[in-house]
């Protein structure tokens, strides 16, 4: 019994020291994000802020497709294989996910850069986005990259560097981006 009791004391500190880093990576993400659109809004106003929102939309539901669903594999199959004890396939996972996600990003990419006026016209019918989608383009392949490595990370059940780069680092990116802009 002491083995086990000693096994839920170590599973329960795991699990709040968890919630506690994801609780406080979300205020604090969510404090930056509330931050940076109050700035965009006040700054560029209201129909530059639809045009960003937009062009950030456009962006995610490329990188979605990009990705295929391919970081919920990675969150399934390290797990499991490291559960296992299987390395190689662990390294075999996320880097399978890495070399058909990442073209795909690239090739989302061009085609935003180069269809840009086309899609900005027929499909959103505003044909200031063209560049807004041409800037957004460009972090296409970064947020599939940094979807893969996050999954990764939470498959290996290490879910700070989700908080740091999900919730920290990409808000705190975005307004410094929009602070220099």
């Amino acid at each position: 019994m002491p083995d086990e009791e000693s096994y839920l004391d170590v599973s329960l500190r795991k699990i709040a020291k968890g919630a506690g880093i994801g609780f406080t990576g979300t205020f604090i993400g969510m404090a930056l994000g509330y931050l940076s659109r109050m700035v965009i809004a006040r700054f560029l106003g209201a129909s530059d802020y639809g045009l960003i929102c937009l062009g950030f939309a456009a962006m995610t539901i490329a990188a979605t497709l990009s990705s295929i669903g391919l970081e919920t594999g990675i969150k399934r199959f390290v797990p499991f294989y490291k559960g296992k004890g299987d390395e190689g396939r662990i390294k075999g996972t996320i880097i399978s996910a890495l070399k058909i996600s990442f073209p795909l990003s690239l090739l989302f990419t061009f085609l935003f850069l180069f269809y840009a006026e086309w899609i900005s016209i027929q499909v959103f019918h505003e044909p200031e986005l063209s560049q807004v989608l041409r800037i957004f383009a460009i972090g296409i392949p970064f947020f599939v990259l940094a979807n893969n490595f996050i999954a990764a990370t939470v498959g290996f059940q290490d879910l700070r560097y989700r908080v740091y780069v999900n919730d920290v680092f990409q808000n705190v990116f975005k307004f410094l981006a929009i602070v220099i802009l």
